[in-house]
Parts: C-alpha cells; structure tokens; sequence
C-alpha cells in the first residue's frame, strides 16, 4: 500500500504541485517550462504548517511569498533562485515577517528593496548564513551599511555575487570590511569581475577581520547551493 499524503516529509517537485502534504518538513520546487505563471499558481494557497527547509528555482516570488506565509513560523533555511523574475517586495516582506527561526537565506535583491533587509535582520535574529544576488546596478554600499549596523550577533558568513550589471567593486567591499571590524571574523565567499578584490581580501584576513575567503572572478557564477 503507497504511503498516505500526511507521511511524507520531504519533497522534489519540478511538476505540477500537490498542496497537501500536511507534515511535509522540506520542499524543493524547481521549474524550466516557458510557462511557469501557470505552472505554479495553484500553489499560491498551499499550507505546509511544519515545513523547515525551502529551496525554489524559477518559482515566482509572489507565489513563495504566499507559501512562506502559511508555513507557520517554522521555515529555518530558505534558497531562492529566480534568474530574472526579481521580488517585488512581497517575498522578502513575507520572509521577515513569518520566519523568526530562519538561519540561512539565499535571495536575489534589487535596489528598490534592500530597504527592507533591515527588517530582515531585526526580524531573524537566529541568521547566520546570507548568499545575496545583486541585480541590475546594485547599490552594494546600502546594504553593506546596513549589514554592519543591524546584524544579529552570529550571522558572520556571507556570499556576494552578480546578476547582470550588479557588479561588486572594491570600494563597496572595502567600505563593509571596516564597518565590520569590531565583530566575528567573517567567512566570505564573492563572485566578482573586480580582480582586485583578492589583494583586499588578502589585506583584511591578516588584519583578522576575515576568516577565510573564496574569490571568484566569474561576474556571475551560478553555484548550486545545498542547505
């Protein structure tokens, strides 16, 4: 006899979604239709009450930003990958306000929003791990500021990357190196076209304010990240 709906607790889907696996703990969407509006709306009003882990790719962000509503404050690791389809303000909003226990976050992040991170990091205090895709022109200085003036006290591994024109400089990354030389050494992964980040970086490790590093010179480099 198949296993009920309500046992199953981890899960892949790069199909049609079911929305009723009421116990499910991890969930992996992933879509590469052309048509993926229509692939995923009918999960807009799905409710996975004791989900903890979410990893999405080409999943539109409103429809996350309604799943993470319902997932009743347990979501601990979210992964969010959605090539062009940018946050218009609904997903990150829904993340800082639904997941109290949310210790490591991938997301892409525009200009227009990063405001909003620092509701993020009021918000989850238990982070320590962010991997942030600047997009378009991104004003890598904004959310360095805040970054270094609302931290929780254990988020001290970031990773940096590039989508497009979202270019990280070496100014930007000088400018959130000082600011942070007061707290826990940082582990820093970047994807920068800036070659001259790796002699920054050099710099700022015997200073002690990093840890260790991976540079890569890759403007954009699409890693597949686990939990």
């Amino acid at each position: 006899m198949p296993p009920s709906l309500d046992s199953v607790q981890y899960l892949r889907i790069d199909w049609k979604p079911i929305t009723e696996f009421v116990n499910l703990v991890s969930l992996d969407l992933m879509d590469h239709s052309y048509d993926y509006f229509k692939t995923w709306n009918n999960l807009e009003k799905a409710s996975f009450p004791l989900l903890n882990f979410l990893k999405s790719e080409r999943v539109p962000p409103w429809v996350l930003a309604n799943l993470i509503k319902n997932t009743k404050g347990h979501l601990i690791k979210i992964n969010i990958f959605n090539y062009q389809d940018v946050d218009d303000g609904r997903l990150i909003k829904a993340i800082y306000q639904n997941c109290p226990k949310l210790d490591y976050l991938r997301l892409q992040l525009s200009n227009e929003y990063v405001s909003d991170f620092e509701s993020l990091l009021i918000n989850c205090q238990f982070l320590f791990k962010l991997d942030i895709i600047g997009m378009d022109n991104f004003n890598w200085n904004k959310l360095f500021d805040i970054l270094t003036k609302f931290s929780p006290i254990n988020l001290y591994k970031f990773t940096f990357s590039a989508f497009n024109y979202g270019g990280l400089k070496l100014e930007s990354l000088k400018l959130f190196l000082d600011n942070w030389n007061e707290r826990h050494p940082v582990l820093l992964e970047i994807h920068s076209g800036d070659i001259t980040i790796r002699d920054l970086m050099k710099k700022y490790k015997t200073k002690g304010v990093i840890k260790e590093y991976v540079l890569s010179s890759d403007e954009w480099l699409y890693i597949q990240m686990d939990y």
